[in-house]
């Protein structure tokens, strides 16, 4: 756990993003219950391969997951306290095959815009940057005013 409090820290001192820091600290605080006063160099690749299937996550949530994990061991050889880092060693099951994500029509997003506009402007203008712009939400949710620079298209 001082491992995993030292890598948040010094990720927030490095400007990293309060979204990222709550995903990391939630995923991180899975990995490590349990293995608290467990030495970072005493767990093996069965170990985390072990954490991440005695959990009834999706295969998506695991990648994230274990991605998050890779990370904090990669920190700690950084930091010189392993040789290795275990989570490079562990197959993931293939994700469950899924119906691609829904494309809106025109006319559905002619509805959405006018139903927007309706109720609340802002709503609208952050909806057309991330229709037309290609802007993901959480990029649109940090964008301001000085962001959208219309005098230049």
């Amino acid at each position: 756990m001082e491992l995993v409090n030292e890598f948040l820290l010094c990720k927030a001192r490095t400007g990293r993003s309060d979204r990222y820091l709550r995903q990391l600290r939630v995923s991180l605080s899975h990995f490590a219950a349990g293995r608290a006063r467990k030495a970072i160099a005493s767990i093996s690749c069965h170990d985390v391969e072990g954490w991440l299937q005695s959990t009834d996550w999706s295969p998506v949530t695991q990648k994230g997951y274990l991605g998050d994990v890779r990370v904090l061991f990669n920190f700690a050889l950084k930091r010189g306290l392993l040789e290795r880092n275990p989570a490079l060693g562990v197959e993931l099951p293939c994700p469950e095959a899924s119906d691609p994500p829904k494309i809106h029509t025109p006319a559905e997003v002619s509805h959405v815009m006018n139903t927007a506009y309706k109720s609340d402007p802002d709503v609208c203008r952050h909806l057309a940057i991330r229709y037309f712009a290609g802007v993901r939400s959480s990029e649109a949710h940090r964008m301001t005013d000085a962001n959208v620079l219309l005098d230049r298209g």
